[in-house]
C-alpha cells in the first residue's frame, strides 16, 4: 500500500440541518482486520486516498503514532489534517492479507466529518487495492477479491481502467475519438453525475421529466443546489444504465483532473448498483454488465424543494422550490425563509448545529403530510404540503 496522497471532502459541515449527509445504508461498509482485529472500514474509489485510520482506532489497536520523517509532506486532503502514521501491521481485507502496512491516522478534529463518520474505524480507497481482481456487486452490498477474473465475466462489456489515478477511471475505446471518463464513486450515495453538456443533453432529451432538488457542500465547489431526475435509459461510458437517478456534475467532480479520458461521468452508489463490475486492477480491464431487474425504491426529497442559506456565512433557510412540485403546490415560492416544520422550529438549528436535519422529513412516504411555516417578505405564512414519489420507477 502507498501513503495517502490525496483526500475528497465531500462535507456537509456544520449545516447538516438542510444538506443530506451519507446514511449507513448509503456507503460500502467492510469488515476487515488489522493484526488480527476486527475493524469497520468504508470503501471510498473515489476519495484518492490509500487507507486512513482514526486516531482513536489506531490508540484502541495498540498502534504507534510516528510523525512525519521531517521534511516530508504528509498527504494533502481538504480540510483534514493527519497526526502520522502506524508502525508497520498486517492489514486483511476482502480475504486478502497485506503485511507490513504503515497507515495514515487522522487527527481527532478530522473525524466524525460525513467522508469520515464517527462510527466507523477508517477508510479504504482504490490505491490501496489497485493490483486487486475485485467484484463488485452492491446491489447485494458484496465485494470480494479473486486470484482471477471469472470466466463468466469475460463475456460482459470491456472498459478500461486508468491505471495511474488515485480515484478509480474507467473509459470506453469502442466508439473511436478521444474516449470518455466514469469516475467510479463508491463514497457517493447519489446516481449518475453527467458533465454539463451531457446533462443538458439529457434534459433536452427528456424535457418532461419529474425532478427533485439536492442540496449538498463540496470544496471545490462550494455550496451546491442541483435537479435530480430520474432515468429510464442512460448511456454511460458504452453501458446502457437503466432505472437510475441522474443529476448535473459539480464542478468538483468535472475537474478531478481528467486529460485523457475526458470527464463524462461520475457513477455513486445508486447508480452502481444498477450494473456489477469486475475490475481487473492489475490488467486494467473492466468488465461491466448492467442490470435489467426491478431497482429498490429510491429514497430521495419527496418535497421538491430545499432550503439552505444564501451562502456559508448567513444562517436564514431560504426556498429553491421546483416548479410544479410538492412544494410549489402547496404554496412555497422560491426566497422563502423557513421557520418551522410541524411543530419544530428549525431556526434553532443556527445555535447546535448538528442538532436536527431535515431530510428525515422531506424523504417520508408518499402522502405525508406537512405544515410548512415561512416568512415571506414581512407574512408570516402556513402551507401544508404532501409528500409525492418524484423519482423512481412507476
Amino acid at each position: 500500500m502507498h501513503l495517502s496522497r490525496c483526500f475528497r471532502w465531500a462535507a456537509y459541515i456544520a449545516f447538516s440541518v438542510w444538506l443530506i449527509p451519507a446514511r449507513a445504508d448509503d456507503r460500502v461498509n467492510i469488515n476487515a482486520k488489522i493484526n488480527g482485529v476486527a475493524v469497520h472500514l468504508i470503501f471510498d474509489t473515489g476519495g484518492g486516498i490509500d487507507m486512513v485510520l482514526g486516531q482513536r482506532t489506531a490508540e484502541r489497536l495498540g498502534l504507534k503514532l510516528i510523525p512525519f520523517p521531517r521534511g516530508s509532506k504528509p498527504p494533502p486532503g481538504a480540510n483534514v489534517r493527519y497526526a502520522g502514521l502506524t508502525n508497520p501491521c498486517r492489514v486483511e481485507i476482502f480475504g486478502k492479507a497485506f503485511a507490513n502496512v504503515r497507515l495514515s491516522i487522522l487527527d481527532p478534529q478530522s473525524e466524525g466529518f460525513p467522508g469520515f463518520p464517527m462510527d466507523c474505524d477508517g477508510i479504504v480507497g482504490w490505491p490501496a487495492v489497485h493490483q486487486e481482481v475485485l467484484i463488485l456487486n452492491l446491489a447485494s452490498d458484496q465485494i470480494s477479491s479473486l486470484p482471477r477474473v471469472p470466466p463468466k465475466a469475460l463475456d460482459w462489456v470491456k472498459l478500461r481502467v486508468l491505471s495511474d489515478r488515485n480515484q478509480l477511471c474507467l473509459y470506453d475505446t469502442s466508439g473511436g475519438g478521444k474516449p470518455k471518463g466514469v469516475m467510479i464513486d463508491t463514497g457517493d450515495e447519489d446516481g449518475v453525475s453527467l458533465a454539463p453538456h451531457e446533462w443538458e443533453r439529457w434534459k433536452a432529451a427528456n424535457p418532461k421529466r419529474p425532478k427533485t432538488l439536492v442540496a449538498y457542500f463540496m470544496p471545490g465547489a462550494g455550496l451546491v443546489v442541483a435537479e435530480m431526475s430520474w432515468a429510464d435509459k442512460v448511456w454511460v461510458g458504452g453501458l446502457l444504465l437503466t432505472n437510475v437517478p441522474v443529476q448535473e456534475a459539480n464542478t468538483a467532480q468535472t475537474n478531478w483532473g481528467l486529460v485523457q479520458p475526458d470527464f463524462e461521468a461520475s457513477l455513486g452508489l445508486a447508480a452502481l448498483r444498477r450494473v456489477d463490475l469486475v475490475i481487473d486492477g492489475k490488467g486494467a480491464i473492466a468488465y461491466a454488465e448492467p442490470r435489467r431487474d426491478r431497482p429498490a425504491a429510491f429514497r430521495h426529497n419527496r418535497i421538491g424543494a430545499v432550503f439552505v442559506p444564501n451562502d456559508l456565512s448567513s444562517h436564514p433557510l431560504v426556498a429553491h422550490v421546483i416548479d410544479g412540485g410538492p412544494a410549489f403546490k402547496g404554496g412555497i415560492r422560491d426566497g422563502d425563509v423557513l421557520l418551522r416544520i410541524d411543530s419544530l422550529d428549525v431556526a434553532r438549528w443556527w445555535a447546535q448545529p448538528g442538532s436536527i436535519s431535515l431530510h428525515p422529513f422531506f424523504e417520508q412516504p408518499a402522502g405525508t403530510r406537512l405544515s410548512l411555516t415561512v416568512q415571506r417578505g414581512t407574512m408570516i405564512l402556513k402551507a401544508t404540503v404532501v409528500l409525492e414519489n418524484i423519482l423512481g420507477p412507476p
